[in-house]
């Protein structure tokens, strides 16, 4: 942060010792790479799958770690597999492109993953807090209908009384169509 003092201008940096700042590079890394929690992502996972409900969704969770995770990593670190994932490279004729950035087919996945994240915190925090949300309010709550994007063409072609495309189940009026 005191390196970028712009951005933070209202934030007051502490001041370390030398004793300190060696217990805190030994506790999180001396640019703060380790976790808190001296565990990593393998073992967290293993000491909180049991807040799960059932085998489905600790198999969702283990999912979420083997595949979602691997892919993020390729994606977004500097490696081959994230450099080539975000250059992409087209050509017609004799004429070159390049486009730098995310790749449009990672993100809905990237969404997902996201939305799944959020619905398990809210669901354990209702679940920590004992707080009763039947199944049918928990679906309207909690929904990926506001991850799915729909096209200029089923946009204009439904109409507001049709069930919306993106498949929530409701009309297109109080779903993609407000």
């Amino acid at each position: 942060m005191a390196k970028y003092p712009d951005h933070y201008a209202e934030i007051e940096l502490p001041e370390f010792d030398a004793e300190e700042r060696k217990e805190l590079d030994r506790l999180y890394g001396r640019w703060g790479s380790k976790s808190w929690s001296g565990i990593n992502l393998h073992e967290r996972v293993g000491l909180v799958e049991h807040h799960w409900k059932d085998d489905a969704a600790r198999q969702t969770l283990r999912f979420f770690h083997d595949i979602a995770h691997r892919e993020n990593n390729q994606t977004l670190h500097v490696s081959s597999a994230g450099l080539n994932a975000s250059v992409e490279v087209s050509s017609e004729g004799d004429q070159r492109s390049f486009r730098v950035g995310p790749r449009l087919d990672a993100l809905d996945r990237a969404l997902f993953g996201s939305f799944w994240i959020f619905d398990n915190i809210i669901g354990l925090i209702l679940e920590h807090f004992d707080i009763e949300v039947d199944d049918a309010t928990r679906k309207e709550l909690f929904t990926a209908k506001d991850f799915v994007t729909l096209s200029h063409e089923q946009m204009r072609d439904t109409g507001r009384n049709d069930p919306c495309p993106c498949g929530s189940g409701l009309k297109f009026k109080r779903c993609h169509g407000v």
